[in-house]
């Protein structure tokens, strides 16, 4: 008969069963709640507002969303924003998805431009911006209000 011997696992972390489940409970849930995903090498999903406007500087951007709101004649309401900024950018949700910020941000420098070119700006108390930058603007701004 042969005799058992046991392997000596000191080197292993010592797990309690309470630690365990709470390690299992919180992978479950994060891979569940749909936040992870892996296009872009990114950890977390991020919405097509967020990654429009990561591209701007928060409060300034805010600011000067507020003043469009409020001094200017550009009507347009908070859910066609979005697809109006898309329209102008040349992008759809799914592209938006995939392009990076640096991409993005090149296509709002070429687009400014573009806006300039073709006499599509809005003052705002003097300052002069292209009209998808002002949408952009409008989006940060309104979703300062929503978070409020």
């Amino acid at each position: 008969m042969k005799k058992l011997t046991y392997q000596n696992l000191t080197h292993l972390p010592n797990m309690s069963r309470r630690g365990f489940l709470h390690a299992s409970l919180g992978i479950t849930l994060a891979l569940t709640s749909g936040n992870i995903y892996a296009i872009n090498g990114g950890l977390f999903k991020q919405s097509p507002e967020d990654k429009l406007l990561s591209i701007l500087n928060n409060q300034s951007s805010i600011s000067v969303g507020q003043l469009i709101l409020k001094e200017s004649n550009l009507d347009l309401p908070a859910p066609k924003l979005l697809t109006s900024i898309l329209s102008n950018l040349n992008l759809s949700l799914d592209t938006l998805t995939l392009i990076t910020k640096k991409e993005l941000s090149t296509r709002l420098q070429q687009q400014t431009t573009n806006d300039f070119d073709s006499w599509h700006i809005v003052n705002v108390s003097g300052w002069v911006i292209g009209l998808t930058e002002a949408k952009l603007c409008m989006l940060a701004a309104n979703r300062s209000l929503s978070f409020q």
